[in-house]
């Protein structure tokens, strides 16, 4: 429908206030907002009107500026003490965490499980390993830049007197009996979906740490690491099948609390890592781990949220800045570069595929310098030996990514070229072209293209078998559940005009092909594990 132009600005117009036209305006400048203030953004007889900064039509006086000042100021004053009330109330909240008697008794329900290492406690020296000063990040979120990545600056996991216990806690918490099934299980079925760490490397680190903690002597490791772990064997849990776990010797009633238990935990310690100033590669390859089970757990808006926000944390470590020609020796050597590559297009990949960000008016960011992630398997990856990429025939772990990373592609160039066009006849060939390009997405990719005969075999009969587990069949099940409902999003826009006008009845003729698409490709039976999709 038609609008008339609104010549009011954002703050007054959403506020139904009478504003001066003028920018900034004086309701604006009062309240500290004077750099916001700009027009309402509008579609006018089919074009786009308003929006971005105007040029001021009049110099701010002087008493308006003090104004300005003065609102500046108090907020300032009103930031800092909210900030100091919650250190203040965090510290506290940390010393009654978890109380002594609590801890008794959680001991005692696994003193048998346990008993090889509670005997003896670590030796921890608290000086040696630092204690975490909540109040010197105050000055980084007024401005000064967040750290670097680097191995040596990772935060320490902090052991003090007012967080003796968590020690305690975080080895009752730890699967010791099961957890290399469960990471290996991660590994080997779950890892094509993102692959956000190197599999080698991880698995080394964890079964150096989990014979740490059976001798009696824990490792102690950086809370990011714990982060990653508990995201790692909380969705190993929760994708497996029922028949896997119970062969693992994992009790029935257990298959539907400790995911959420693990879930939880990985918070708490990316939480706990201060992740918004101290951002590490494995709070962000958690980050990328966790929106996997996010909605089983009521969070999906919460990971959303701070999966948009890790990208903001790796552009601040230049992870838009690996390009092929990059010296890998920058980031660590050439397994850092490639999950730096994996790491930041798993971020952009979902900060485009978001339900929102399919709007045509929705904020672009930026195209980053960075290169695609390499078409190689982790087992391939070594520091000192170039990498090389295998054709898109030839699928490896990494191959889901790519092109689910084309998909993105795809609707944020649509995004901004559809904003572009100012006639339905331009917008209505720009979905067309766009839907002539994502029905050719998997053309060079045959092995992950729906199949009409495709035959599912029951997860528990593959990992019985001891057979190696075969992803395809399932990201070509992903991709028949997802192509018919893109195109629908793309022609949704001309979906209610074709009612009324047969110019656009290609929209709903396509709309119900992807309908009845998507109706069949759910009716097929498919293991209960092909249901838990991301």
């Amino acid at each position: 429908m038609g609008q008339r132009e609104v010549k009011s600005c954002n703050y007054c117009y959403k506020r139904k206030v009478k504003c001066d036209k003028v920018f900034p305006c004086s309701r604006c400048v009062s309240r500290g907002l004077g750099d916001l203030c700009e027009q309402q953004t509008v579609i006018v007889n089919g074009r786009l009107t308003g929006g971005g900064k105007l040029p001021s039509q009049r110099a701010p006086t002087l008493a308006q500026l003090m104004e300005e000042n003065k609102v500046l100021h108090r907020r300032i004053n009103a930031q800092e003490k909210t900030i100091k009330s919650l250190l203040t109330k965090f510290e506290s909240d940390q010393a009654d965490l978890i109380s002594q008697d609590h801890l008794d008794e959680r001991s005692a329900h696994i003193e048998g499980e346990r008993s090889r290492y509670t005997s003896a406690e670590p030796d921890i020296n608290p000086e040696e390993l630092g204690k975490n000063d909540y109040l010197s990040t105050v000055n980084q979120i007024y401005g000064i830049e967040p750290k670097r990545y680097n191995d040596a600056q990772q935060p320490a996991f902090t052991v003090n007197q007012t967080e003796a216990q968590t020690l305690n806690r975080l080895l009752c918490m730890v699967p010791v009996n099961f957890s290399a099934q469960l990471v290996r299980y991660h590994c080997q079925t779950l890892h094509w979906i993102h692959t956000v760490f190197h599999e080698p490397s991880f698995i080394r680190e964890h079964d150096e740490w989990i014979a740490s903690i059976c001798l009696g002597t824990p490792l102690v490791k950086a809370y990011d690491f714990y982060a990653l772990y508990f995201a790692v064997i909380a969705c190993s849990l929760y994708f497996m099948d029922e028949a896997v776990a119970m062969n693992m010797g994992i009790p029935s009633d257990a298959l539907a609390e400790w995911p959420r238990k693990w879930f939880n935990e990985s918070i708490r310690y990316l939480q706990l890592s201060d992740f918004m100033v101290n951002p590490t590669i494995p709070i962000l390859q958690t980050i990328c781990i966790l929106p996997m089970i996010a909605h089983a757990f009521d969070a999906s808006k919460y990971l959303g949220a701070l999966m948009h926000c890790a990208l903001g944390l790796a552009r601040d470590l230049d992870f838009h800045l690996a390009t092929a020609g990059t010296n890998p020796e920058k980031y660590g050597g050439n397994i850092q570069i490639e999950l730096v590559r994996r790491i930041w297009w798993c971020l952009s990949v979902t900060d485009s595929l978001r339900p929102e960000a399919h709007h045509p008016f929705h904020l672009c960011l930026p195209t980053a310098r960075t290169s695609p992630p390499a078409n190689i398997n982790d087992s391939e990856l070594v520091n000192g030996i170039p990498i090389s990429s295998r054709p898109l025939t030839e699928v490896t772990r990494v191959t889901h990514l790519l092109a689910i990373g084309r998909l993105a592609a795809l609707f944020r160039d649509f995004n901004q070229s559809f904003t572009t066009k100012t006639t339905l006849n331009a917008r209505f060939k720009c979905v067309k072209d766009h839907d002539l390009r994502l029905q050719a997405l998997l053309n060079d990719i045959p092995d992950l293209r729906p199949r009409d005969d495709e035959q599912y075999i029951p997860m528990s009969a593959v990992m019985q078998a001891d057979a190696n587990f075969d992803y395809r069949p399932w990201s070509r099940f992903i991709w028949s559940t997802s192509l018919p409902p893109s195109r629908i999003m793309l022609y949704r826009w001309f979906l209610g005009k074709s009612y009324t006008d047969e110019r656009w009845s290609q929209a709903r003729q396509v709309c119900l092909e992807a309908a009845r698409a998507t109706l069949a490709a759910r009716k097929k039976p498919v293991p209960p594990l092909f249901q838990k999709n991301w």
